[in-house]
């Protein structure tokens, strides 16, 4: 997991929710929750919500300037796909080879899918596609920046470590340091919480 920042943005040094110091002891609780310590409490890191949004912000900062890079298949991956499906894709074509995913038609009048974003497996683009496709079939307007956050959040929900998996302390520390690191580290890009404080005060009266 490569999201370690460069810097601290000014407004978390004085912020009581950022961690005390760096690195703190933190624990792993239920192989979905890393707690650590703030000056206001007990911090509870949902682990996979956090990831996503810290891979978020890489993708969309790749996005913008077109650098995810690809990785060609020895083997490219036919798909079936309706007519129109192929038009709308073939339409997005060089959108999507910015995004790392190349595609071809082939003679059989199919696409081929012939490089992926490095990092992925192939049965996570072609659920992408297959979820890009559905919300263009809902009529929902997916094009330009809009496009790039939806790609950008599809790919770091796939790439983040998931609920379940145990991690050691530096993949914790990477996580609770990335987090903090967003200017918005509160909630994923689609507004859910990547964390809870559990207050000085709440476990004093629960401990009353």
């Amino acid at each position: 997991m490569d999201f370690i920042p460069d810097s601290t943005p000014s407004y978390l040094l004085n912020n009581p929710e950022t961690p005390l110091s760096s690195p703190l002891p933190s624990i792993q609780w239920e192989n979905t929750y890393i707690v650590t310590t703030t000056s206001s409490g007990l911090m509870l890191i949902h682990q996979h919500r956090a990831h996503t949004s810290i891979l978020f912000n890489k993708y969309y900062e790749m996005l913008k300037d077109e650098k995810i890079p690809s990785q060609e298949l020895v083997f490219p991956i036919e798909m079936d796909f309706l007519p129109n499906e192929v038009k709308l894709l073939e339409e997005h074509k060089d959108w999507l080879e910015k995004s790392g995913i190349k595609i071809e038609s082939n003679q059989n009048g199919n696409l081929e899918i012939k490089g992926i974003p490095i990092g992925f497996q192939q049965e996570q683009v072609k659920n992408f596609l297959h979820h890009l496709l559905a919300y263009w079939a809902d009529d929902v307007p997916l094009e330009g920046d809009l496009l790039n956050k939806f790609l950008a959040l599809s790919l770091a929900k796939s790439a983040a470590v998931p609920t379940g998996k145990t991690l050691t302390q530096e993949e914790q520390q990477q996580i609770i340091a990335g987090i903090f690191s967003l200017e918005e580290p509160q909630y994923t890009p689609d507004g859910q919480k990547n964390y809870y404080i559990l207050s000085s005060g709440e476990i004093k009266r629960k401990l009353s």
